[in-house]
Order: C-alpha cells, then sequence, then structure tokens
C-alpha cells in the first residue's frame, strides 16, 4: 500500500458538508456505505454532537476524505469516509493514521474504537495495520436492514 503523506487534514466548515453530500455515488462494492455521505448521513448527524472533531482531508486543496472523532459512554469512536474516485490508492491509511495521531496527542484520548461491517474485508485489514484489535461483534439497524459489525479498539501506546 503506498504511503501519502501529502494529506493535510483541516476542520470542517460548512461549505464542505455540501461538497461532501454531492461526490459521486459509491461503487457497487461499497454501495451500502453511500448513505454516510448524503444529507442526514454522519455529517449531519455528528455535527450535533458534543466533544465530537470533524476533519476534512485534503490532497492538494481537493477534499478526498473526512474523519470523525467522538467521545461517547464508551469512549472515543472513530469514522472515516473516502471519495469514491480514491479509493484504493492508499489513502484510507494516511488519513485514518493522520485521524488517530491527533486523536492521541492534540485531543489526549487513552483509545479509540470503531465498529466495521463484518463483510468490509478491506476496511478490516486497513484497521488491524494500523494496530485496532478486535473485540467482539455487534449487530445495528442501518437504513431498516439489521447489519453485523465488527468492534475494533487501539490503544494509546
Amino acid at each position: 500500500m503506498k504511503t501519502r503523506s501529502d494529506i493535510v487534514l483541516t476542520p470542517i466548515e460548512p461549505e464542505d458538508i455540501l461538497t461532501i453530500q454531492n461526490w459521486e455515488p459509491y461503487p457497487d462494492e461499497f454501495s451500502e456505505l453511500d448513505y454516510a455521505l448524503r444529507k442526514g448521513g454522519w455529517l449531519d448527524e455528528y455535527a450535533k454532537k458534543p466533544d465530537t472533531d470533524i476533519f476534512v482531508a485534503k490532497k492538494e486543496n481537493e477534499i478526498i476524505g473526512f474523519t470523525i472523532l467522538s467521545d461517547d459512554n464508551e469512549g472515543t469512536e472513530f469514522r472515516i469516509a473516502i471519495k469514491a474516485d480514491k479509493l484504493g490508492q492508499g489513502f484510507g491509511k494516511a488519513i485514518a493514521s493522520a485521524t488517530i495521531k491527533k486523536g492521541f496527542t492534540c485531543k489526549q484520548r487513552s483509545s479509540i474504537y470503531l465498529i466495521v461491517r463484518v463483510s468490509n474485508n478491506r476496511a478490516k485489514k486497513l484497521y488491524k495495520e494500523l494496530g485496532f484489535v478486535e473485540n467482539g461483534e455487534i449487530v445495528k439497524e442501518i437504513n431498516k436492514k439489521q447489519i453485523s459489525f465488527l468492534q475494533m479498539e487501539l490503544q494509546r501506546c
């Protein structure tokens, strides 16, 4: 996987949300994840939550992804979305790494957790490469469907 050091994370601005909501849809392989990008998706949901940081990832001033770090009763949740035409190019690893570093250094979080669809082998592989460890499965309702998720966590060293 390529190493990307040309990614810049910045706090999200209101106009960034509209840009992301107008991205092209995900390819069929990831079509069930597309809801996260749209109106009523992750950005609308998390923008209202306290103790939440949303970052856009830019490469040469183009928004190519966004990440979320949100504190809740279970700890700090991590979420990531990459622009469809940037998938499979190493950006996910670079953006996730930069966000995790911000979470542990700037925000002083002690651990970060995430959930990933059991069927999303590409993402599970990435998260394991970043040091996340599995700690159970849960089922959540997403768009009126029951979806199985793997819970993973990363501890600050």
